[in-house]
């Protein structure tokens, strides 16, 4: 395929696209990597652009990324070298923004990512998880019984209160009826 024709298939893609060669240090570990090529949809879900990275080390494109939680140059290093490839979920501390990520070798010393950034759909989920944890907080120190249900009336929360009562746990609770958590003395009351 024509170089002209290839970059032209790479830029309609939807899905985010950059190919890479590892860089390893004297001891054969990895310790940066280098953009080779990437498409449009790669520089808008990342920001970099095209023109400012390929040929360049990541190290220099993104110098504080070695700080980061996430060990990027590890990670990436280890699918280019072993040709193992990854589906993950993780937040890039350079680019302050989360991705969903999929990276397998096309040969021995490189590697692909095809990324997607789910930045918005991430804080939505943390925002819910956190609002989740602070309303099963507020229910667990009520000293009342509750419990919440779904639409086939099996319960999905139950508060420390009412387990104490029963003599169980909240998580033993959960997904069962009625019929099966309540002793029949208590369901006549």
């Amino acid at each position: 395929m024509p170089d002209k024709v290839r970059r032209q298939v790479l830029n309609a893609m939807p899905v985010s696209y950059a190919l890479h060669r590892i860089i390893l240090d004297g001891a054969g570990h990895p310790c940066d990597y280098e953009f080779l090529e990437a498409n449009k949809a790669f520089e808008a879900s990342t920001g970099l652009l095209i023109s400012e990275i390929v040929g360049k080390k990541v190290t220099e494109v993104l110098p504080d990324i070695r700080e980061d939680k996430f060990d990027w140059i590890k990670t990436y290093g280890e699918v280019a070298l072993t040709g193992r490839s990854l589906n993950f979920e993780q937040y890039s501390g350079p680019l302050k923004k989360w991705y969903k990520i999929n990276a397998y070798s096309p040969e021995k010393g490189y590697f692909v990512t095809l990324v997607n950034e789910i930045t918005k759909e991430k804080e939505l989920t943390l925002g819910l998880e956190e609002s989740n944890r602070i309303l099963a907080d507020f229910l667990n120190s009520s000293s009342d019984y509750i419990c919440l249900k779904d639409k086939n009336l099996r319960h999905v929360f139950a508060n420390k209160a009412l387990a104490d009562f029963l003599g169980t746990t909240p998580e033993e609770i959960i997904g069962k009826d009625d019929t099966e958590v309540y002793p029949r003395e208590v369901a006549n009351i």
